[in-house]
Parts: structure tokens; C-alpha cells; sequence
């Protein structure tokens, strides 16, 4: 894994003007201790690390960015990417999360809002929780939607957790008498 990497950065610090004779120069190994386990960071002289494990690959960038990507213990083949930006020239950092590592983002939080937004038809949307549905609006109307692992999609379950399900209209009227208050 160590190597790939190494050759990956190698060849993008190249084509960046970069220039050294050997990928020793550019990167230094340093052991250190994560989670009460030992672990080897892989860090480089033009401010990037590096810190592969079985299932996950942290590279921190920049002064203040992060990507995290978890694999599939499996395959090995990524299974989720977390990209974790810090502010700069006055806009918030975002933390944008690609539930299914497959390139296009799905999910982001704005540092400093509440909420999240999610990625549905090419543009962020802020979304609402409503039992088991996620609501954005879309179009001017409120749209139910739902993570199937691979995108967003439109719900067709009516269905929701029982403190936001739809009551049919005959049973509303005859549980209105069941509540009793206990208080005087």
C-alpha cells in the first residue's frame, strides 16, 4: 500500500514542478500510536500525511483539510469517503460525506449551520427528518426521499415510525377519548 501511494504522489509531485531524485526525499515514515495501537504516518515535504490501515485511509492536507476513506474489509475496494474542509477567505468549511464512495457526494454539513443538505438532482437541498423519510424541497413543494446506498430517491413509503404515522380518520376520532390526563 505504502508503495502505491508513494508512486501516486511521486508522479502528481512531478507534475506539480516538484522535483527530487528519489521518493525518499520526499516522504519520511513516523511511527506513532492511534487508539492504543502502533501506526506508520506516511508524511511528504510539501504538507501532506498520510495514515493508512487495514480499513481506512486518512490523508490530512493543507492547514486544516482531511479525507477519510473507509474500505470494505473485504474487497479492500472503498466503501465511504469523508472530506472535512476548514474555512477560508471568509466561507465556512463543509464536511461532505459520500455514503457509497462512488464520486458523487451525497450528504454535507456547513460548519457553524444547523442542519444538513443533501445532493439530490446536481444541487444541494436542506433537508428535514420526518420519521423514516428525509424531506427536502424541490420545485417549490416538499419532496420525500430516501437513501437506497446507492443515490436519493423519491419515497413511495407513506409509511413512517409510529410517532409520525398518519392516522386513518375513524381511529383518530375514537382514540381522542383514550387520553385521559392525570393531572387535576
Amino acid at each position: 500500500m505504502f508503495s502505491i501511494v508513494a508512486l501516486f504522489f511521486t508522479s502528481c509531485a512531478t507534475k506539480r514542478g516538484i522535483t527530487t531524485g528519489a521518493v525518499g526525499t520526499m516522504f519520511s515514515l513516523t511511527n506513532s500510536v492511534m487508539e492504543d495501537a502502533p501506526v506508520q504516518v506516511v508524511k511528504s515535504t510539501f504538507g501532506l500525511s498520510m495514515l493508512p490501515r487495514r480499513t481506512d485511509l486518512t490523508i490530512q492536507f493543507g492547514t486544516n483539510a482531511c479525507l477519510f476513506i473507509t474500505f470494505d474489509r473485504a474487497t479492500l475496494k472503498p466503501d465511504s469517503i469523508m472530506l472535512d474542509t476548514g474555512g477560508s477567505n471568509g466561507n465556512a468549511g463543509q464536511i461532505v460525506f459520500d455514503k457509497n464512495a462512488d464520486g458523487i457526494p451525497d450528504e454535507r454539513k456547513i460548519k457553524g449551520e444547523e442542519g444538513r443538505q443533501i445532493f439530490y438532482m446536481c444541487d444541494w437541498h436542506d433537508r428535514r427528518q420526518d420519521g423514516t423519510n428525509c424531506i427536502i424541497d424541490y420545485d417549490g413543494k416538499p419532496l420525500r426521499l430516501f437513501f437506497d446506498g446507492a443515490a436519493w430517491r423519491p419515497s413511495t413509503n407513506q409509511e413512517m415510525t409510529p410517532n409520525h404515522a398518519p392516522k386513518p380518520e375513524a381511529e383518530s376520532a375514537r382514540n381522542v377519548n383514550l387520553h385521559v390526563s392525570t393531572t387535576p
